[in-house]
């Protein structure tokens, strides 16, 4: 069986995110938590970039695979390099 690590991976490529925007690690025993950076969260506020992400997670995992996600961080490229300079 899948982690949940693997399951959201899987979501979020299906949902057409690459492998370079997707940075996801295991947490725990069987949890995950990372990054999403894409250009899609470019001109999107915070809050809609989160719910964005749950509405797809919430069609797709159950409530105790959704427990599982500890954080999920999403950032536009711009964001990312701001933040390294």
């Amino acid at each position: 069986m899948a982690t949940v690590r693997e399951q959201v991976e899987k979501i979020l490529l299906e949902e057409g995110f690459s492998e370079k925007d997707i940075n996801l690690e295991d947490v725990d025993i069987n949890k995950v938590a990372g990054f999403v950076v894409s250009e899609r969260f470019s001109d999107m506020p915070d809050m809609d970039r989160q719910n964005f992400l749950w509405k797809i997670f919430e069609g797709k995992l159950d409530t105790e695979d959704l427990l599982k996600i500890v954080a999920i961080v999403t950032l536009s490229p711009d964001e990312v390099e701001a933040y390294t300079d």
